[in-house]
């Protein structure tokens, strides 16, 4: 949410994303705005977009 940005928190949590996704083979990181832990139910559109976008572009090396 707009009052999370740049706090401690979300600025621990970015490093924690960054640190993870160097370390898992093949992952993409995609931020999404405004939404909280329920992504699904908050903006479903978007996650099956980016899904969909993983799914034809990313890497099919598993």
């Amino acid at each position: 949410t707009p009052d999370r940005i740049g706090s401690e928190f979300a600025l621990r949590k970015q490093e924690m994303v960054k640190l993870a996704s160097q370390e898992i083979k093949n992952s993409q990181v995609h931020w999404v705005p405004e939404t909280i832990h329920d992504i699904g139910f908050h903006k479903p559109v978007e996650l099956a977009d980016t899904i969909s976008d993983f799914c034809r572009t990313g890497n099919r090396e598993f």
